[in-house]
């Protein structure tokens, strides 16, 4: 039986998920619980912004889509380098590098090819948390 005086145990870290598309969303943050982790969850990259900016305790990381409407995972991922150089970040995209690089949307930060499993994802995560950004 836990002693009385000992501390509540810390909240796990938090991932913030960016994705556009609603059930690739709630399949993601549902992932990223069972990994261990806290989802929050973002719409489009200027949501993401918003919230990532009105937190006290920073994202551990955040798992972004490329491709979005209304703000893009790079552009989210540039911001993010600017105004919090240590963010994780990791991008994420249903397209082949190949053709975000012809698009000129081959992210610098870390990537990971939709559609994932658990297992992909949760190495992918702790590498991108371990990864100077770019």
């Amino acid at each position: 039986m836990p002693d009385e005086l000992d501390p509540p145990a810390p909240p796990p870290p938090a991932i913030l998920v960016v994705e556009d598309e609603l059930t690739v969303r709630l399949a993601a943050c549902r992932m990223v619980r069972g990994l261990g982790f806290e989802a929050a969850e973002a719409g489009d990259g200027r949501e993401a912004l918003r919230l990532i900016r009105q937190r006290e305790v920073p994202f551990a990381l955040v798992l972004t889509d490329v491709v979005m409407p209304l703000m893009d995972g790079l552009e989210l991922s540039r911001i993010l380098g600017e105004e919090r150089p240590g963010q994780a970040v990791l991008c994420m995209s249903a397209y082949p590098p190949s053709t975000l690089a012809g698009h000129n949307l081959l992210p610098e930060r870390p990537f990971i090819r939709k559609p994932f499993l658990p297992g992909v994802l949760a190495a992918d995560i702790r590498k991108a948390m371990q990864t100077p950004p770019a």
